[in-house]
């Protein structure tokens, strides 16, 4: 029996089914270790199970049995493991507004988005975005042109370590453009940090997606074409390094797992970012027209200390055997 922790409020167990008779599976859960109750009665054959709506930063221990009409199987192993901390998560944003064909992102948020260019508005549409793996979607979703009113939301201030921002992306009109422009970016009233580009692609119908360490300097380019009207998991982060020159951003594209995987793109060369002195926004705008065209869908944005705080796409791991799981003949 294995136990991962998906979130702060959700855990997946995974055990392989050695048996051929058993009629169900009892998964049992405790706080302690010693002392456990039925969680949930499951069907035969059942090899995998979510617990959700759990504690933060708690740790929980479970075990399971095969049951038989002849009886039920000795428990498997004890699984524990804890939830994740939200402390490290400092934005979390689903777009769980009302739906509206002229009030924008900044009025149905209630002033939680502020607005910092003025364009074509940028507004919450009905549906949300999904990607496999992360937790289910709630909300709507923002819906902004590559032109439009650029937009930010505050976030507790960070002098030190690393800032990660994920959002799921669906762009349904390309940009006029392959030169290619940003649309999100970190930084503070005056900084423009780790922001990420978008272009057309020299293949029909496509689009590219890279990083930047400043506006005012070139940005490297994920060598693979995405489609419109698909669904892509994306991460831009900061990382604060002392000396000169040498702080890093980083991107990825599609990232699995659990703990932090190597970035698609990186980017450390070239000035100081010189915003950790009051790193405290997460902004959609672009610098120019290069962006005009281009349409897109985005949801389910967070900002976090950590890339737990992400919820980040789990690969389910090699289920353990339930090596005692047969019912008794």
């Amino acid at each position: 029996l294995t136990a991962t922790a998906d979130s702060s409020t959700a855990i997946s167990l995974s055990w392989t089914d050695n048996s051929d008779n058993e009629t169900g599976f009892e998964i049992e859960r405790s706080l302690d270790g010693a002392t456990f109750t039925l969680l949930e009665s499951v069907a035969a054959n059942t090899i995998a199970y979510n617990d959700t709506g759990l504690t933060a930063s708690t740790i929980y221990f479970y075990r399971v049995r095969a049951t038989g009409a002849n009886g039920n199987s000795d428990y498997s192993n004890i699984a524990s493991v804890a939830t994740h901390n939200n402390a490290n998560l400092l934005i979390e944003e689903p777009f769980n507004y009302t739906p509206d064909d002229s009030n924008d992102l900044a009025q149905q948020s209630g002033g939680a988005w502020k607005v910092i260019v003025s364009g074509t508005p940028a507004l919450i549409t009905d549906g949300n975005l999904s990607y496999p793996g992360l937790p289910a979607s709630t909300g709507n979703k923002l819906s902004l042109g590559g032109d439009g009113n650029g937009y930010y939301r505050t976030f507790t201030g960070q002098t030190a370590g690393t800032v990660y921002v994920s959002f799921i992306l669906n762009v349904t009109s390309l940009p006029d453009s392959s030169d290619g422009d940003y649309f999100i970016f970190m930084g503070n009233a005056t900084a423009v940090a780790s922001p990420v580009y978008i272009k057309t692609s020299a293949t029909a119908g496509k689009y590219n997606i890279g990083l930047g360490k400043r506006n005012n300097l070139a940005a490297t380019w994920i060598d693979q074409d995405l489609d419109l009207n698909t669904s892509y998991y994306l991460v831009f982060a900061i990382t604060y390094v002392d000396g000169t020159k040498n702080d890093i951003c980083n991107l990825w594209l599609n990232p699995a797992g659990t703990t932090e995987p190597t970035p698609d793109r990186a980017s450390r060369t070239g000035a100081d970012l010189n915003v950790f002195a009051n790193m405290n926004r997460v902004i959609f705008n672009h610098s120019g027209d290069e962006n005009a065209g281009l349409k897109m869908n985005i949801d389910e944005l967070r900002v976090s200390t950590d890339w737990y705080g992400l919820s980040p796409v789990i690969v389910p791991l090699a289920p353990t055997e339930l090596t005692a799981a047969t019912a008794s003949p």
